[in-house]
Formats: structure tokens, C-alpha cells, sequence
């Protein structure tokens, strides 16, 4: 088993491989952010924590962007007005505040055609019930735990989607939840 900040990699790379034209990262980070710049054809980053910008601003590169945006609610909304429908192929969500996360999730409803969002927990999820910032019901809908019984050092990964039936998706190690 690969380390509890890793626990999203065999989600994300089965999605890449499926789904890695277009990518949209919100909160980079050292295992997530080369997997995606090395296993799609273009994809941008934005990474809101200074310290974690400076540590994977290097991987910035011609059909990789990775930019510091200190208001990523802002950013996601700023791409998705307007934008063409599913222009992300995948959008990946792993950023530090967990409210941000539910809205950013709603905004990329017909803007992404598979969203993950890392670190979902029921509890977690929850969160955005308090918050008032449901996440709309997907037609399709996958929690991927790495342990089973739940283990809160191994974060699941949701995988949401309105256009792929990605509760067909079976990735080995992983148990749905």
C-alpha cells in the first residue's frame, strides 16, 4: 500500500488513462501533479498555498500549466461561465479547504466529464451539507476505498461523472463504498 498522501494515485491513474485528454487540477501536490502533466495531453493547475505552488512550479511546462491562484472558487467559476460544455476531460480536486472543494465540485457539473474528488469521507462530504454547498446528484457515482474496513490515514477517492458510467470502473485494490 502506498503511503495515506498517495491513496488517490491508482484512482488517478486509471482516469488518466481513460479520460487524460484535457485536465483541470485544483490543489497540486507531488504525486498528483506529475502523474497528470506526464499522462495527459494538456492540463493546468491551480495550487492556492504558496509553499506548495513553490514546490511543483518547476513542472510548468508548454501544455502544463501550473499557476498560484489564491482564490480557486473564483478561478473554477471564472473557467466554467460560459465555457464549452465538458471541456475537461478529468478534473481532479485536492484542495486544502474542504468547503471550496463542494463548490468547485457543483461548478464543474457539465464542464468536466469525470470529476474526482479526493479525501471523501462521509463525514467529510458532510461537510458541504453544513456549509450549504451541496454537491448535485451525478447520474453516476463511485467511492473508491484503498482499505476496507475505512481507515482515515487511506483517504477514498469519489469519482463523479454525468456523461461515463464509471460505476463500471474496477480498479484493482480498490472497494467501493
Amino acid at each position: 500500500m502506498s503511503s495515506s498522501f498517495e491513496s488517490h494515485r491508482p484512482v488517478l491513474e486509471y482516469a488518466l488513462n481513460k479520460q487524460g485528454r484535457s485536465v483541470l487540477e485544483v490543489g497540486g501536490g507531488n504525486t498528483s501533479t506529475p502523474l497528470i502533466i506526464n499522462n495527459s495531453f494538456k492540463s493546468i493547475t491551480y495550487e492556492n498555498d504558496l509553499e506548495w505552488y513553490n514546490r511543483i512550479s518547476n513542472l510548468s511546462c508548454e501544455n502544463h500549466e501550473v499557476v498560484y491562484e489564491s482564490d480557486l472558487v473564483g478561478k473554477v467559476r471564472e473557467l466554467t461561465v460560459g465555457a464549452t460544455p465538458y471541456a475537461f476531460s478529468l478534473a481532479f480536486i485536492d484542495s486544502n479547504v474542504w468547503l471550496d472543494r463542494c463548490k468547485i465540485v457543483s461548478m464543474l457539473m457539465g464542464n468536466a466529464e469525470v470529476i474526482l474528488l479526493h479525501d471523501s469521507f462521509p463525514e467529510h462530504l458532510h461537510r458541504c451539507i453544513e456549509g450549504n454547498a451541496l454537491i448535485p446528484p451525478f447520474v453516476y457515482s463511485l467511492n473508491l476505498y484503498p482499505l476496507v474496513p475505512a481507515n482515515p490515514a487511506y483517504p477514498p477517492t469519489l469519482i463523479l461523472s454525468d456523461v461515463v458510467d464509471v460505476t463500471k470502473w474496477e480498479i484493482p485494490g480498490l472497494t467501493p463504498g
